[in-house]
């Protein structure tokens, strides 16, 4: 399976919004003293009672209006389970084969990398602005309804456009608009996780709908061509919208993904980096850390240039691989086999989503992410040698780590790093950049390589480019820790990094 829709995906994700008890404000809270570094430093101590801003009742009286309607979590976490079913299934028949669509109208491969290009740059200041906007106004799954509707018609009258210019157009259109339906679907359903395990048990019934509308859409699709798949997926949205309606986003607690990682401890960052959220001075004000600061953590940036080498090398696999086994001669009933075997790793990477990343830091998985997705990108470009496009099955099984691990790390690690009142906001930055930048850069590359160089260079010369800049990335936060090391540890300490990737003094 692929990253959508210009990765072959069907997904994405965010934490929670801030509770009403979040905006209390201590009156009077009083100052303890410590002493760091030689520093003498005050520190408030937990007010011991909380008084409420006039700003703040309000939103305790909406909030407490909303909860006496909201759905129990238990039913919650069904519905968000149907949700991904019904995403993955009819997503099926239509993201893997636009860029054959694409084709069929005349593009060549540089205009249709051109195209994949411009989708996910359109696509991410449309993540960005939905995703602050609803956590702004606590609108999540009423924009979330909006995208997802006027997306799927769209989506669904693609076959239609009777020239390229006005297939261009919709595309696009349909692109910009539904780019928000992932981050606020994974935002509404992180809302109702008790913990970070939960979420890979809810977003693998996408992967599941997925798999099992491959082989029928690949065997549809070359029975009565392209068009009667995105015909199914017009149909298939009906059901898909009818489940948006019952989702609730839960404003009645900090996301319990964000707060209580799968083994119940605050996991650390690649360089010890603290959550944003732990930048509170006290309980109920703003965060102390806003956007701009967010982005001059360490951790932060190093997180969002991993993603940016995932997107790259998914755009470029999602947008050229059907396209270079369809010169290999591959038939549309081994694409669809494809996508059955990318769900054969898929499924068990996302239920198991809580024990992997028990045993490892979230930056050390997307590291092997990385160096997963450059070893795909290399065997796509050995599949002339094997003689026979059906070698690409065995290949499609790393997508269980490429994607599966690769984003359901992100999606938990990013609401750790994020406070709870940018949870939606950075959700939709790093998607932006994951989905967007990287995957329009991947695009665009991948269009003007393949012509010059055909498919084995492309894959080949992007292999390279993902496994460069996952080393180069390595090496700068190694440097970074050991500068930060040397300014945090005292006389006779030694600065280790542990086994979770954070620090460890001796």
């Amino acid at each position: 399976m692929q990253l959508a829709p210009s990765l072959h995906t069907r997904c994405s994700s965010s934490s929670a919004s801030a509770a009403v008890h979040q905006l209390c404000r201590p009156s009077s809270p009083t100052k303890r003293n410590i002493r760091a570094n030689g520093l003498l430093v005050q520190q408030p101590s937990r007010p011991s009672t909380p008084v409420l801003t006039e700003e703040a009742a309000g939103y305790q009286a909406e909030e407490q209006l909303e909860m006496t309607v909201q759905k129990p979590a238990a039913d919650q976490l069904l519905l968000a389970k149907a949700w991904n079913f019904l995403s993955g299934s009819s997503g099926a028949f239509v993201v893997p084969y636009i860029p054959l669509l694409l084709s069929q109208h005349g593009m060549s491969a540089t205009q249709i990398g051109l195209l994949a290009a411009l989708r996910p740059f359109l696509a991410a200041p449309s993540q960005m602005a939905a995703s602050a906007a609803a956590d702004k106004r606590r609108v999540h799954v009423k924009l979330l309804l909006v995208a997802a509707v006027l997306s799927a018609a769209l989506r669904a009258s693609l076959p239609l456009a009777d020239s390229a210019v006005l297939l261009f157009v919709l595309l696009l259109a349909s692109e910009a608009i539904g780019a928000p339906v992932n981050v606020l679907a994974d935002s509404t359903v992180l809302s109702n996780c008790k913990d970070a395990g939960d979420y890979g048990k809810q977003r693998v019934w996408a992967s599941i709908g997925w798999g099992a509308a491959s082989l029928p859409a690949g065997w549809l699709i070359s029975q009565a061509g392209i068009a009667s798949g995105f015909l199914v997926y017009g149909l298939a949205s009906i059901p898909l919208v009818c489940v948006a309606t019952q989702l609730r986003y839960n404003y009645g607690s900090s996301s319990a993904a964000a707060a209580v990682p799968a083994n119940n401890q605050q996991q650390q960052g690649p360089v010890s980096a603290p959550s944003a959220a732990e930048g509170c001075t006290a309980v109920g004000q703003q965060p102390a850390v806003g956007m701009r600061q967010l982005l001059q953590q360490p951790a932060v940036l190093s997180f969002l240039w991993q993603c940016l080498l995932m997107g790259f090398g998914l755009g470029v696999m999602g947008t050229y691989e059907f396209l270079w086994l369809k010169q290999l001669g591959a038939p549309e009933t081994l694409m669809g086999m494809a996508l059955l075997f990318n769900v054969c790793t898929e499924v068990p990477a996302f239920q198991m989503q809580g024990a992997i990343m028990a045993r490892m830091s979230p930056p050390a998985l997307l590291s092997v992410v990385l160096g997963a997705t450059a070893l795909r990108l290399a065997a796509y470009a050995a599949l002339p040698a094997a003689g026979s496009p059906w070698a690409v099955l065995p290949v499609e099984l790393l997508h269980g780590i490429t994607f599966g691990v690769g984003f359901s790390t992100a999606t938990v690690y990013g609401s750790r790093l994020a406070p709870p009142q940018l949870a939606a906001t950075f959700q939709g930055l790093w998607q932006a950049t994951y989905a967007g930048i990287g995957a329009g850069a991947g695009g665009l590359l991948g269009g003007l390589l393949m012509e010059r160089c055909g498919g084995q260079g492309l894959f080949a010369a992007a292999a390279a480019i993902v496994a460069a800049g996952g080393l180069a990335g390595v090496c700068v936060e190694r440097a970074a820790d050991v500068l930060q090391a040397g300014r945090a540890s005292g006389p006779g300490q030694v600065m280790k990094r542990g086994v979770k990737g954070g620090v460890k003094v001796e």
